[in-house]
């Protein structure tokens, strides 16, 4: 057998299944709530700062497709800058609007970067 070989590295990773269970934590509520993700609604937007520049409706897109991507990459393999570049655009979206913070908001920020520290530690 290969060490290489993705169901070792499963296998040996204790932290894979946390790792899944940050991902559904976010992707199970957004999409209960999907259409607060996207910034052209008839709910309005809140905003920190008025000189953000808001996505229009394929930006919105483009940032969901690229946030899961990333998230199912760091899901897989572990690191800091998938990490970094998740709770970027976790940050944005906050800033952007702040209706999207949640209870789970901070939970999965910080269970990204405990994650990204300590990729396959007990």
């Amino acid at each position: 057998m290969k060490r290489n070989d993705m169901a070792y590295k499963l296998k040996v990773d204790e932290l894979f299944w946390v790792r899944v269970a940050a991902f559904l934590a976010f992707i199970i509520p957004f999409l209960a709530c999907y259409k607060l993700w996207f910034s052209e609604r008839v709910f309005p937007l809140v905003p920190m700062f008025d000189f953000l520049m808001i996505p229009n409706y394929l930006g919105d897109i483009a940032l969901i497709i690229v946030f899961l991507l990333l998230f199912l990459y760091f899901v897989f393999n572990p690191n800091w800058k998938v990490g970094l570049s998740i709770l970027g655009i976790y940050m944005y979206w906050i800033v952007v609007d702040q209706n999207r913070i949640q209870g789970f908001f901070f939970e999965i920020m910080l269970m990204v970067l405990a994650l990204s520290q300590f990729k396959n530690d007990k």
